[in-house]
């Protein structure tokens, strides 16, 4: 009787061999699929604090120019001075009112605009008031401790927090 040696093909890998390649690029984007999701957050936020710092910007040139008019707390919609007004005179441009997690108002209505005052209110302006002229997100329903007369009750979109930190500077 002869016995016959047999050769394996050395071409190919085996099924335990792809299994464990398949299970180890699985568990890899277990890990980093969560990761895109608070990188993509972070950066809406740091586009909405972007906006904020150059709302705040546009309001002290427009202040700067409009020396006796006192500013309005509100909406930068309804405001003084308003977001038309910003944007008709070149301090603004109008992307800035675009928060980012609410894309399609573009009118001034996700920006808060603080007069210093606890209810916002043109009358009880007070532009000494650390947060006078300071701008907040109001589409996130969260209350901003730089932004007095804001409560955070106006927002729009839940779930998102773009506030700068009582530890930022206004």
């Amino acid at each position: 009787m002869m016995w016959v040696k047999r050769v394996r093909d050395e071409r190919g890998f085996t099924l335990i061999e792809l299994m464990i390649v398949i299970l180890v690029i699985l568990v890899l984007a277990a890990i980093l699929i969560p990761q895109f999701g608070l990188a993509r957050e972070r950066a809406r936020k740091s586009t909405c604090v972007s906006n904020q710092r150059n709302l705040e910007t546009a309001v002290a040139m427009w202040q700067a120019d409009n020396p006796g008019v006192a500013l309005t707390g509100g909406k930068l919609k309804n405001s003084v001075p308003s977001a038309a007004t910003l944007s008709s005179t070149q301090y603004a441009v109008q992307g800035m009112y675009a928060e980012p997690d609410d894309t399609g108002v573009t009118d001034g209505s996700d920006y808060y605009l603080s007069n210093g005052s606890a209810s916002g209110a043109a009358a009880s302006a007070a532009s000494t008031n650390p947060s006078y002229g300071h701008v907040a997100c109001a589409a996130d329903q969260v209350a901003d401790p730089w932004v007095g007369g804001y409560d955070g009750t106006l927002g729009t979109v839940g779930g998102i927090n773009h506030t700068r930190g009582t530890t930022a500077s206004p």
